[in-house]
């Protein structure tokens, strides 16, 4: 299987980051994206397959 990503990054790692994230309470980041926006945007991105995990 070939993978589109030019590198590869561990579940773990976004997960951990995603908690000490959480844990500044979603304050915005040097991006000035908070975390609920983030949210928001992965939401919005997502949706479709996320749709079809409901069907």
């Amino acid at each position: 299987m070939t993978s589109t990503k030019p590198y590869c990054i561990a579940k773990r790692a976004v997960w951990e980051a995603y908690q000490q994230v959480k844990a500044n309470r979603g304050a915005a980041g040097i991006d000035d994206e908070t975390i609920a926006l983030f949210a928001l945007i992965n939401l919005y991105l997502h949706r479709k397959r996320l749709a079809g995990l409901a069907a």
